[in-house]
């Protein structure tokens, strides 16, 4: 196994003479030697530690220019001589030779590479360089060099460079060529028969294509020969060598698409490239049988993304091998199929694993992206070297960690799940928990500089010790302490040359290689102590052993060609650190095997459970088995034979093939220690992980029934299986992943341990042979390991699983002797998980995951459900007993599942457990209208339970709204209503306000209502400041839940204008520009608020927030003072009248902007001013004056009362005098000043609400030059139009021009009308923008972790707000923020344009957007939403310029919009993670309809990825949409949790799309690292219909979660026409569930729903659902409207 870790690293090249060809030409490795051949030199590197430039030879222009560039290449086996074949066809010798003088790495000792030089040894033509020839590569032998020509033929060179001429292959005579069984010398030494020597005339090889590509396997002595028509013909060699050509014959073709080709020779498996981009792997042991097929086609990549095969490199041990493709990319896959690495990245992942692609070089970005010219492993297999198609300027080298755990001489290492490197070990760290950490342990460089590389690796039985060996000597690894043994004595740790490690308890055996005999040894160490004198004992070996294997005091060691030898080990004395002890070893058995089958690559001992028949002895019986000699042992040979070996008798039985791996786990002893040792043994290869049972017989290893396999156990294909955790019960494995760094050129390979649990398998096994107590104490065993509940889970779906499948007519009786033996195992399961708490989840989970059918057939055997419903109850289980409700709804009955609710609701309740409470509540709202019919498959079938119970996903609501009237339900609702207002009334009574909060969110109890009735009840605060200390207390606003939940009652409150409740809740939250609103129309309730918290010491914490109001109520006092009044109270004036005056008037007179009142000389003006003082005064007095008049002092009050009266009146009629002669002077100005029009410029428009009052920007000083800034102009008309609020409103004209602005807030009941050559530009000064808070549904911002800059208009808080005109246009001009945003300059979030948050009763129409900085609509909090006749337009490529974002709303209606965009053109959302659920607020009732969209990146309409308040109940009908990414898409990912759901699109028109439907579930951005993993979102019921697309590269890409797939998804009526270069994959889907029909191209099988025979007639014969029912915003008719200009 190879997995890549690290950077890869780059070995640059010397620059050529600018060749023609930009190519690496040849690529050869050979011992520690790197040959590198590039056009116009060649180049010789040290490929070991030191990668050093040892030598180079450069070609002069001249050569160049007269003999060409250099074309192909060889070394000869001796790595002495080169010959270059050049464009020219001249044939090139050249001679390495090397030098004294040693290669010196820094400060180190010189290494063993010493300096080289390389020198021309011949240059000669070719004889055939004039007859118009192309050549494929070389292949050679130690004598000869064979190239292939496009005419057909071979032609022959020797290395003295004689010319050997050209010839053609030849062929056997045989009529049946292509059946015909190869024969040819195995590696054991047993020969086949001889090849014919003749050719017949008329054979099928006669034909005579070009030759591309020749490959030479040695060992087999074959020789393949690539033709040009993509077939490869495997031709048989002369063993004496290609020297004799005649003895070349062809033996059988393969493939028809073949560009290249390679041979592991030990393994006998033929790789062969296609141009399909796929490899082929051909058994060459069997007829050259085809065993599989690899590529990344799933993945999404065809040969279209990735070209065909341009290389394959196999490892040195022929595990393993890399591809290399001509367009992009290189993989890496084990010989099994399983992909261990890739420099591709996977389709649809955005995460760390997913190398972004970025040509630039100061950017991370995808290695090899322009493709792989040439790939070699080195000798050790730790570097893969690659170079680059379009390159000639570097290689890239792979490191590679590899763990061949059963191969060669080594011993075990399952336990300790170890891989290894050339100078480090890569350790798995798992201490019995969820969490596998990978640990690199570098080897000490004392050691590891002087025998690199690492060579073997052995893991002691108990896992706490690694034994290390590099070329020389051997280390030794305490795992517990961290600390590493070496030799004292450096020349003793010379003498061993490690060619294998065992561990025999404490002893380290050593397989040592002499090289001055060229013998072999076993050395025994104790682990204490690595010196000759602690050697315990010292056996030579017969030969090179094979493999070896140590159980106990057993070792076994295989020779060539297969004997067997089996040595017991004997130990005398004590073994500690302070005594040595003696040791003997005896030989007990010799075998010797005559097989033509290949060699064993790995043995191990099967420890027998049970004594042989002959071998009982009542008198020598023993208890304990342990001293038994083991008379089994596994073999698995190098082509993955896998077969059962009796030592006894020397039989051999096949098992099965196709194996990689294997660990044996059974035990000898009666008691087990762990919970794989009831396993005989687990195997893997190209069928994934398989577990191996002993059979039910005395004798376990002879029955048949022996071979059971466990088909439940399916590892990943992305995983590789490193070893087992025993005492845990889990195998481990590990896959690929990517991070990447700044400074980092290429990503870092990240090799992840993964873990998959086996306990179900055991336990399943145990009950089968009917060993239940054994299956109890193994529970028992496993029962605080971590997945034990997800065990105990997995075994009884599978048991149940198995029993409903069986064919059984009467599967649905309940009762019976047959029912109950059929049920036997199922019942066994059941009766064994009872013994643990779990048993309730456990049962309740697998019925949620089968067919509702099945029911019956599973709780006969669990229990009854009312019976487990009331244990879960009174254990105060609630969540689990809720589970059961809809079970007991079917197998009960409606009325027992609604007495269950309701006594569950309750007790929800006083526990608050309000999210368990409101599925409750949705629940039995629902059951009284529905739940009597028969649930579906698709409620059944539900993946996931919301919340904690399975509600189907036809139910249009869910929610306890106004429109579920309680009248109309059945009396058990109308309990749910008393239940709920009961609780309500309880928690604000005690002023529980953050659980009130919760349980409004959990059971979406309408608090509006509640609070309108209850206001003057138990919502009424009796006196500010307790109320103010009592809230304060209870909601501690240091905790971010804590103000979340005030921001939700505040809005609640603003929503019923509760106004003793906003005081206090803005008080606490600190909200000044609330109090700000509420304050300014009421300065007495100001100075009462002021003096209060001013004198209470309690209160000093809101001095701050005292100031700031104080500042904007004295700067509004003051511009107020300063207006004069408005002609609008004048006009009524007549020449002979005075005008009565009344309260109103007189304070108009005092704040009027109106420039008239200049005329006013300072009498006057404090005349008004003490007149306005005397009244109050007046008012005061009349007051006094009607409290006192029953007492003794009445008739003098009374007389004060008349006195004061007429000083009033006398008053009224001196200012009525001042204000007849001010307008008179003003109509004079005004006749002098300027002729008055007699014409009027009338617009009209629809709107909501038509407004009373009107004014243009031009009246409060607005220039539309576009240089001056008209941000207070826009804000001073805003702030005095506001006083008509309560008076039909006022709306605010904008003429043509164009108005410079920055931020500015709207007020309630408003218009904001621009002319259609009125332009709004927004300020690119970010002071003009003042900076928010971040959304409380999102915790941050988006752009960065702070607040945000306020849009370009905002409001807050409001009612009945329009934005409208004659198509005029707001121009963001986001040029400016957007390079600010590349360039990495914002510490805030861009703004945007229209932001209006908490709002009721919004009306956007009729304008025109341009270059938004960020998003361009966004109402967010708000309900009653219109957004209609708009046009968006923005650069394609600007940065997340979505078009129209409601987020959090209900009720919205967008409709007759054109959007151009560089995000999604309209983009659903309700907050991001752990935030949007906290706040929880959906997006729900939404209509799009008639919305034209262009957005080459993005969607038409997105749902997501910010949804964590949940999105329902979505309508869009006819989309269309040209060159846009996809259509309607869905983007969630694990940790946004809440839902989307029912979802209906109808009538799209798409052109040129890449997705028509796109859904992911991988969505990765995150608000910050404190997302719950375990919020998964719930996708179901998404209906699409009536859809026409065309010129489309894929149909659909649907991506749900694993363990959380998307459900209920409907298409139907769509057509698809795809592009003329489409995707291969049409479909991708994965993690989905759905139905479809009347959809061409056919889509992918998991949307070939199991839906109801009805469900599937009613979609067929109405297609897909869409709500008939009108929702309450289409309602809304909009009036005509008008302006008057003069």
């Amino acid at each position: 196994m190879y997995m890549a870790y690290g950077w890869p690293q780059v070995i640059p090249l010397l620059p050529g003479s600018c060749p023609s060809s930009q190519r690496v030409v040849y690529l050869k490795l050979a011992g520690r030697l790197l040959l590198v051949v590039s056009p116009s030199h060649l180049e010789l590197w040290g490929s070991s530690q030191q990668r050093v430039r040892l030598g180079k030879y450069m070609r002069d222009d001249k050569s160049v220019r007269e003999e060409g560039e250099n074309l192909q290449a060889v070394w000869s086996p001796d790595s002495k001589l080169i010959a270059l074949l050049t464009s020219s066809f001249f044939l090139h010798i050249y001679k390495i030779k090397f030098t004294d003088k040693r290669v010196k790495p820094g400060e180190r000792q010189p290494s063993e590479l010493c300096f080289a030089t390389i020198s021309l040894l011949l240059s000669e033509q070719v004889p055939f360089a004039g007859k118009d020839l192309s050549v494929s590569n070389f292949v050679r032998d130690s004598k000869t060099m064979l190239l292939g020509l496009s005419d057909g033929s071979l032609y022959s060179i020797s290395w003295k460079g004689e010319f050997g001429g050209a010839f053609s292959i030849g062929s056997h005579p045989s009529e049946s060529n292509n059946d015909r069984l190869l024969s040819y010398t195995l590696g054991n030494g047993l020969v086949s028969g001889v090849a014919s020597p003749t050719l017949a005339s008329d054979d099928k090889f006669s034909t005579n294509p070009a030759i591309v590509q020749l490959e030479l396997c040695t060992r087999s002595k074959l020789l393949f020969v690539l033709n040009s028509d993509g077939q490869l013909v495997v031709c048989s060699v002369n063993k004496k060598g290609l020297k004799y050509t005649e003895s070349i014959r062809a033996e059988k073709k393969v493939g028809g698409d073949a560009v290249c080709a390679s041979v592991a020779s030990e393994q006998q498996i033929l790789a062969v490239g296609t141009r399909k981009g796929m490899v082929e792997l051909y058994d060459l042991s069997h007829s050259i049988s085809l065993l599989r097929t690899v590529s990344l086609h799933d993945w999404g990549y065809s040969a279209d993304y990735t070209g065909p095969v341009n290389s394959i490199a196999w490892t040195p041990d022929n595990s393993a091998f890399a591809v290399g493709w001509k367009s992009r990319g290189l993989a890496v896959w084990s010989v099994s199929g399983c992909r261990l690495m890739s420099t591709v990245r996977q389709i649809g992942l955005s995460s760390t694993s997913s190398p972004k692609i970025n040509p630039k070089q100061d950017c991370k970005y995808e290695p090899l992206m322009s493709g792989t010219s040439a790939i070699q492993w080195d000798e050790y297999g730790y570097r893969l070297f690659a170079t680059e198609e379009a390159s000639c300027d570097r290689i890239l080298a792979f490191s590679f960690g590899k763990c061949c755990l059963n191969r060669g001489v080594s011993g075990k290492t399952y336990v300790r799940q170890v891989m290894y490197g050339d100078d480090r070990l890569l350790m798995v760290q798992a201490e019995d928990t969820d969490e596998l950490k990978l640990l690199h342990l570098k080897l000490p460089v004392s050691y590891i500089s002087q025998n690199w590389p690492v060579q073997h690796v052995a893991a002691s039985e108990d896992g706490k010790y690694l034994a290390v060996a590099g070329l020389h000597g051997l280390i030794l690894y305490d795992v517990r302490f961290k600390k590493w043994r070496v030799f004292g004595d450096v020349s003793q740790e010379q003498q061993i040359h490690c060619k294998g490690l065992l561990w025999l308890g404490k002893i380290v055996v050593i397989c040592n290689y002499i090289e001055a005999y060229e013998t072999y040894e076993l050395l025994f160490y104790p682990r204490y102590h690595l010196d000759q004198s602690s050697l315990l004992c010292r056996k030579v070996l017969l030969g090179k052993p094979m493999v070896m294997d140590v159980y106990q005091d057993y070792i076994l060691v295989s020779y060539l060609p297969f004997f067997i030898h089996v040595y017991h080990v004997k130990i005398y004395g004590e073994l500690t650190p302070s005594s040595k002890a003696d040791l003997q070893l005896s030989t007990v058995r010799e075998l010797s095997i005559m097989t033509a089958k290949s060699h064993p690559a790995a043995m191990r001992f099967v420890p027998d459970q049970h004594l042989r028949e002959g071998e009982l002895d009542n008198d020598n019986l023993s208890s304990d088995l342990s001293d038994r000699e083991p008379s089994r042992c596994l073999i698995l040979r190098g082509n993955g034979e896998l077969s059962l070996l009796d030592l006894v008798d020397g039989r051999e039985r096949e098992l099965t093939d196709s194996v990689e791996l294997f660990w044996v786990t059974c035990g000898q002893s009666e008691e087990k220690t762990n919970l794989v040792e009831e396993v005989s043994w687990l195997d893997y290869g190209h069928r994934g992980m398989q577990v191996w049972y002993p059979s039910l017989g005395d004798d376990p290893f002879m029955q048949e029934d022996f071979l059971q396999l466990d088909p439940e156990l399916e590892f990943d294909r992305e995983v590789y299986p490193l070893g087992l955790l025993p005492n845990v019960g889990v195998v481990v494995g590990v896959s690929q992943r990517m991070s990447f760094s700044a400074s980092a050129e290429f990503p870092c390979f990240e090799p992840t341990p993964q873990a998959q649990t086996i306990l179900h398998c055991l336990l399943r096994h145990l009950l089968q042979r009917d060993k239940n107590e054994e299956a109890l104490l193994l529970a028992q065993l496993s029962a605080e390991k971590p997945h034990f509940s997800h065990c105990l889970e997995w075994l009884l779906f599978t048991v149940f699983d198995a029993e409903i499948s069986r064919p059984n007519p009467n599967r649905n009786q309940i009762s019976g002797p047959v029912h109950l033996k059929k049920l036997s195992l199922l019942r066994k399961a059941c009766d064994l998980i009872k013994n643990f708490p779990e048993y309730y989840d456990v049962v309740v989970n697998v019925a949620r995951k089968t067919d509702a059918r099945h029911w019956a057939d599973l709780f006969s055997a669990a229990g009854i459900s009312t019976t487990l419903f009331e244990d879960c109850f009174q254990r105060r289980w609630y969540r689990t007993a809720a589970c059961y409700i809809l079970v007991i709804a079917k197998l009960e009955g409606v009325a027992v599942s609604q007495y269950c609710a309701l006594r569950l609701l309750q007790a929800t309740l006083d526990e608050s457990l309000y999210d368990l409470a409101g599925e409750l509540v949705r629940f039995l709202l629902r059951s009284g209208r529905d739940i009597e019919q028969a649930p579906t498959e698709s409620d059944s079938l539900s993946p996931k339970l919301l919340g904690f119970l399975i509600f189907g996903s036809s139910h249009k609501k869910s929610s306890l709204d106004k429109s579920s009237s309680f009248k109309e339900q059945s009396p058990h609702v109308a309990s749910v209503k008393s239940i709920l207002e009961s609780h309500a009334s309880y928690l604000m009574s005690g002023k529980e306000l953050s659980k009130l909060v919760a349980f409004v969110k959990g059971t979406q109890f309408d608090i509006v209502d509640f609070l309108q009735r209850e206001r003057y009840g138990c919502a009424q605060l009796q006196n500010f400041a307790a109320g103010l200390e009592l809230i304060g207390q209870k909601l501690q606003m240091s905790e971010l839940q804590n103000r979340l939940d005030a921001e939700f009652l505040l809005a609640q409150m603003c929503s019923v204008k509760f106004k003793e409740w906003i005081v206090v809740l803005a008080t606490l939250l600190q909200r000044s520009e609330v109090l700000y609103d509420i304050f300014r129309y009421d300065l007495r309730l100001w100075k009462a608020y002021s003096v209060t918290l001013e004198s209470h010491l309690a209160f000093a914490q809101y001095h701050d927030l005292l100031q700031i109001l104080e500042a904007k109520l004295s700067a509004t006092s003051r511009e107020e003072s300063n207006r004069a009044f408005s002609e609008d109270n004048v006009t009524a004036i007549s020449s002979n009248q005075l005008i009565p005056l009344n309260d109103k008037i007189i304070a108009n007179l005092i704040r009027s902007p109106n420039t008239q009142t200049k005329s006013l000389n300072l009498a006057s003006s404090s005349f008004l001013h003490s007149l306005s003082a005397y009244k109050y005064s007046y008012s005061l007095l009349l007051t006094s004056s009607s409290n006192h008049l029953a007492s003794p002092h009445s008739q003098r009050a009374h007389k004060s009362q008349h006195k004061h009266t007429q000083i009033y009146k006398t008053m009224k009629n001196i200012l009525a005098c001042i204000v007849t002669i001010i307008t008179l002077s003003n109509l004079i100005t005004i006749s002098q000043g300027r002729r008055v029009s007699q014409s009027f410029e009338t617009f009209e428009y629809t709107a909501i609400t038509c407004r009373s009052h009107s004014a243009s920007i031009t009246e409060y000083g607005g220039v539309g030059d576009g240089k001056t800034l008209n941000t207070k102009a826009f804000q001073s008309a805003v702030d005095h139009l506001s006083q008509y609020s309560s008076e039909g409103g006022a709306q605010l004209f904008v003429p043509a021009g164009k108005w410079l602005t920055g931020s500015f807030n709207l007020t309630s009941h408003f218009t904001l009308f621009l002319h259609k050559d009125a332009i709004l530009l927004a300020a690119q000064d970010l002071n003009e923008y003042p900076i928010l808070k971040a959304l409380p549904s999102y915790g941050r911002g988006r752009d960065a972790a702070g607040g945000r800059f306020a849009s370009l208009i905002f409001g807050t808080n409001l009612s009945d707000v329009i934005i409208t005109g004659n198509n005029g246009t707001i121009d963001g001009q986001g040029s400016f923020w957007w390079q600010k945003f590349h360039g990495g300059k914002l510490k805030y979030t861009r703004p945007y344009l229209i932001e209006l948050m908490f709002s009721d009763t919004i009306q956007i129409s009729n304008l025109t957007f341009l270059d938004s900085p960020s998003w361009n609509i966004h109402p967010v909090y708000s309900s009653n939403i219109i957004v209609k006749g708009v046009t968006i337009i923005a650069p394609v490529k600007s940065p997340n310029t979505d078009g129209i974002n409601p987020d959090s709303c209900t009720n919205t209606r967008i409709e007759d919009c054109y959007i151009i965009s560089g995000d999604d053109c309209i983009a659903v959302k309700s907050g991001w993670d752990e935030y949007g659920i906290s706040f929880g607020m959906p997006t729900k009732h939404l209509v799009i309809r008639r919305l034209t969209c262009i957005s080459p990146y993005s969607a038409a309409i997105a749902l997501g990825s910010e949804m964590s308040g949940g999105i329902e109940d979505v309508r869009a009908e006819d989309i269309t949409a040209y060159q846009t990414e996809s259509g309607v898409r869905i983007k969630t990912a694990v940790g946004r949790g809440a839902f989307v759901k029912n979802i209906y699109v109808k009538g799209m028109n798409l052109h040129t799309m890449k997705w028509v439907f796109w859904m992911t579930g991988n969505y990765k951005a995150h608000a910050d690292s404190h997302y719950d993993p375990h919020a998964l979102p719930e996708i179901t019921g998404i209906n699409y219909r009536d859809i026409v697309a065309e010129n489309v590269s894929m149909a659909g890409r649907l991506e749900g979660i694993s363990g959380d797939p998307f459900t209920g998804i409907c298409i139907s009526n769509a057509t698809i026409s795809m592009a003329a270069k489409h995707k291969k994959a049409i479909w991708m889907c994965s993690d989905v569930e759905g139905v479809t029909s009347g959809v061409d191209p056919k889509p992918c099988d998991l949307l070939d729903g199991q839906e109801s025979e009805t469900t599937k007639k009613k979609m067929i014969d109405g297609g897909c659902n869409f709500p008939t029912d009108v929702l309450e915003i289409d309602n809304v008719e909009l009036k005509t409207c008008s302006y008057q200009m003069s």
